[in-house]
């Protein structure tokens, strides 16, 4: 049997086609110094105004340059042996969900398809590597498969060797929240109450969003409509427990005070931090303990492990009221005896505080 690739070159030969149509513009790109990833960033990003849109798109491109500078090409002339390469990268050596990889894929084929309307630049809509890619690929998750079942020492175990206080922040708002990896993103200082003098200082717009109840530590979270990126369509507020508080304390002693809203800032730049990001921390703490190959019987362990767990402990451990988790979650939920969506989110605050501090998961952090 004749094999793919020579049977390819066969037809590519007799039909004078090109398998790898960008390959002959690689030395043009080498010879000069501009960078079309950089002309992207200016015509596109920059108009946007968005660092948390930005970031989803200088991670991949930074990921994807890095890739293609080991495989000995220039990233902005691919073949789709580039991609399907990468997507094995992402998926086997940096561990990423197929859902993940795609989300990568997706924001990559938009540059590419900036390049293709961009008089200057040689790509046209003929050949597009990262679509073909896309539309190949089968993207649909094993949904049988849920996260390893682990205690709440297990969970300790691991937490106890995150030291620096960002991290443990970001891993702390994800457990005792149940939050997404975009929701802790979008956290800004206006919506976090946390009673504590000296912070008040340091930050005078803590605590201070119309929404937040008086005297308490909480935190409140706007619905999708109101916050780019938030996924729930109602808003809620939740108690911040002491363990969290301690976390949250430490790191915005030493958070860079740099007039940002968000509280979550990112390494290098000091901007709005990016969901990749968190993704990559968790997996730098629970991997390669937590790690799962595709053939096992557990999921990897990832950001939204917090989110599973949180709901697992109130719903199956605690036998809370499904109403009350949904509301935890920012599930969909109906008002309080028929209420108003704007009347509801307080009373459900007091109806879960007390309860809520008293039995959520203690993981005996300092």
């Amino acid at each position: 049997m004749t094999d793919k690739h020579d049977s390819r070159e066969q037809f590519a030969e007799t039909f004078d086609q090109e398998i790898d149509p960008l390959q002959k513009y690689e030395g043009g790109f080498r010879s000069i110094g501009a960078d079309p990833f950089d002309l992207f960033t200016t015509e596109i990003l920059d108009q946007k105004g968005k660092s948390n849109t930005r970031n989803n798109y200088t991670i991949p491109i930074d990921q994807w340059t890095e890739y293609m500078e080991d495989a000995g090409r220039h990233p902005a002339c691919p073949g789709k042996r580039h991609v399907e390469g990468f997507v094995d990268y992402q998926r086997n050596e940096l561990g990423n969900s197929k859902q993940t990889t795609k989300q990568k894929l997706i924001h990559l084929n938009r540059v590419y398809k900036f390049w293709v309307s961009e008089d200057s630049l040689p790509q046209d809509g003929s050949y597009n590597p990262f679509k073909k890619v896309l539309d190949d690929t089968e993207w649909e998750e094993d949904n049988t498969k849920t996260p390893p079942n682990l205690s709440v020492d297990d969970v300790a175990d691991v937490l106890v060797t995150v030291k620096h206080w960002k991290h443990r922040v970001i891993i702390l708002l994800m457990l005792f929240l149940g939050i997404r990896a975009q929701e802790a993103c979008n956290i800004e200082l206006s919506e976090l109450n946390i009673q504590h003098d000296e912070l008040k200082q340091q930050y005078p717009e803590l605590g201070t969003h119309d929404r937040l109840p008086d005297g308490v530590d909480a935190i409140y979270f706007p619905t999708r409509y109101d916050r780019e990126g938030n996924k729930s369509k109602n808003e809620r507020i939740m108690p911040i427990p002491d363990e969290l508080k301690v976390a949250l304390v430490r790191y915005l002693m030493v958070r860079p005070d740099n007039g940002k809203p968000w509280l979550l800032l990112s390494h290098t730049r000091h901007n709005q931090m990016g969901n990749s990001k968190i993704n990559e921390i968790w997996k730098d703490y629970f991997h390669p303990q937590y790690k799962y190959g595709d053939d096992e019987k557990y999921d990897s362990i990832t950001s939204h492990f917090g989110r599973h767990y949180f709901t697992t402990w109130f719903k199956k451990e605690k036998d809370w009221n499904r109403e009350l988790v949904k509301y935890m979650r920012g599930d969909s939920i109906k008002g309080k005896d028929g209420d108003s969506l704007d009347d509801y989110v307080h009373p459900y605050f007091e109806d879960i505080r007390e309860r809520y501090l008293e039995e959520i998961y203690k993981f005996g952090l300092r």
